[in-house]
């Protein structure tokens, strides 16, 4: 049968599957339409969903003298997920998205015609999930900042502080913390948690630097990453070390949308100087610190280790450094995001399609992959021979591991002492983003792995 034949309702009982078969392939062509600028790191899932979805059009409209325009919409998708430009994956997205209404709008006026209850049943309740799903992500692709705000704000509720009370409390295992320091007060979450290990007297000579991860938008000094799952403070790397007798500074920061790439650099760079600064009076040991960090915190605990070790990078972003670099003497990195033009691949579709927002957002650009104006936001980019020992962990499945191989791989370079964990999924499974403070046996090994780097370094 025919597209036009269609149209005009002259099909036979035989053909309400061709109808079925029209509502799929236009739901599947306006969601690769509405969503296709983030299936840039797929390019084989887009040419196989595009290819399949031209060929059924192809064998169902045989007829059609239009036909050879679906095979060659699959191989522009493909071309356009090769070169993996916004631009180009954008103008390809709206063709998408056009030939999928023109399929659905066939369908309905096709339906008029159609005899059956229960096609129209099963259509109709098609339609109605695709027009649910079209608006939620067309409103998050046009509007990614004020739909990451609203998850933050009414999900998580933990957004930008402007305003904290400091107050002092005392762990079950003698742990005193210090919490709501406020060490900036130009932005917002200018505030430090600062926990003291039970026998202070005799605590570590070492003091660690925790910047928690969210994608730069959500997140928080206590609670940690909501990106890496809700898990327990006891599992956390921040407790683990103050009860090893480390003293260990968590840190917040200013948050995205609101406040983007620069500012949390500059505003935890201020921060290292406010902690140098009243260290004595804090009771710190601050001749030897380590910087830590997981997800986006590990980007940005990177970059401090960048700003303290390597002068021409200071020297580009206007930051004094606080500590000099024979003082910093390990980073540790959890699932870290060593390179912002990678943020969206993580080998995942949805955490690529979720990761690949909040870069959009923090960086104030739809294209990060392969935008070197990016660089000076990233770790690998910048780091010098100078850089401290540093332990690298990541899971196997949707998340950075591609960057941790490439830090290895640059530091090892330049002679920088570094140590990479990432297990396998034959030997451990499935291990995701955040694993390492997921309380599992595997995230436990990983944290025994770092308490025993720290006792090599230092």
């Amino acid at each position: 049968m025919t597209i036009q034949s269609f149209m005009q309702g002259k099909w036979k009982k035989e053909d309400k599957g061709a109808a079925v078969l029209l509502s799929i392939t236009g739901a599947v062509f306006m969601l690769l339409g509405i969503c296709g600028q983030f299936l840039i790191n797929s390019s084989r899932w887009v040419a196989l969903i595009a290819a399949l979805c031209a060929g059924l059009l192809s064998v169902s409209f045989w007829k059609n003298t239009s036909r050879p325009v679906f095979p060659v919409l699959a191989v522009v998708n493909l071309i356009a997920c090769i070169v993996g430009s916004w631009t180009m994956c954008t103008i390809v997205a709206i063709l998408n998205l056009v030939l999928g209404i023109f399929l659905i709008v066939l369908n309905l006026k096709a339906l008029f015609y159609a005899e059956g209850l229960i096609l129209k049943i099963l259509t109709a309740i098609l339609l109605v999930i695709l027009l649910i799903v079209s608006l939620f992500l067309t409103y998050v692709t046009f509007s990614p900042a004020s739909t990451m705000r609203f998850v933050r704000d009414k999900l998580l509720g933990n957004g930008n502080i402007i305003d904290a009370q400091q107050a002092e409390e005392t762990l079950s295992n003698g742990v005193r913390v210090m919490r709501d320091v406020q060490y900036d007060r130009s932005l917002p979450n200018g505030y430090l948690d600062i926990y003291y290990p039970a026998d202070m007297a005799n605590s570590k000579p070492l003091t660690v630097i925790y910047i928690h991860g969210g994608g730069y938008i959500w997140g928080d000094k206590a609670s940690g990453d909501p990106n890496a799952g809700n898990n327990a403070f006891d599992a956390s790397l921040t407790y683990q070390l103050v009860d090893a007798g480390y003293p260990v500074i968590s840190m917040n920061y200013a948050l995205a949308p609101e406040y983007r790439y620069p500012n949390a650099i500059r505003q935890l760079s201020g921060g290292l100087r406010w902690i140098r600064e009243h260290g004595e009076e804090l009771g710190l040991p601050l001749d030897e610190v380590a910087f830590a960090g997981a997800s986006a915190g590990g980007n940005l605990a990177g970059v401090m280790a960048n700003l303290q070790t390597n002068a021409a990078y200071a020297a580009q972003m206007e930051l004094e450094p606080a500590f000099s670099a024979e003082e910093v003497k390990a980073v540790i990195f959890e699932g870290g995001l060593m390179d912002n033009r990678e943020f969206g691949v993580t080998h995942d579709l949805l955490y690529d399609y979720i990761f690949y927002h909040m870069g959009r957002v923090y960086l104030k650009t739809n294209e990060l992959k392969g935008n070197d104006a990016l660089a000076p936001s990233n770790v690998i980019d910048n780091v010098s021979a100078d850089f401290p020992a540093s332990f690298i962990s990541d899971g196997n499945a949707g998340t950075f591991y591609d960057q941790a191989y490439m830090m290895e791989a640059r530091l090892k370079e330049l002679g920088v002492p570094v140590k990479l964990n990432i297990f396998s999924q034959e030997e451990a499974g499935v291990l995701g983003h955040g694993f390492e403070e997921s309380g599992s046996e595997w995230g436990k090994k990983t944290i025994g792995m770092i308490l025993d780097f720290f006792e090599e370094v230092h």
